[in-house]
């Protein structure tokens, strides 16, 4: 886990966010894209989209039966 961090943080934000519209637009049901979309998004100072990101994320996490 540690070396998979390691290398993620090794990629520009920038870059991570278009793998990240690429695999959500893939898999626009993926609950896990959508929230690392968030995460990326915030990192680039991109709050309003992260909150919309992260908001999908918690929707699509609930609507499988996850969650809090």
């Amino acid at each position: 886990y540690d070396e998979k961090v390691a290398a993620t943080r090794a990629i520009p934000l920038v870059i991570q966010r278009q793998q990240l519209d690429r695999a959500v637009a893939l898999a626009p049901d993926s609950a896990v894209h959508h929230n690392n979309r968030a995460v990326v998004l915030q990192r680039l100072g991109r709050d309003d989209e992260a909150r919309r990101a992260a908001d999908r994320a918690r929707e699509l996490e609930a609507a499988r039966g996850g969650g809090p």
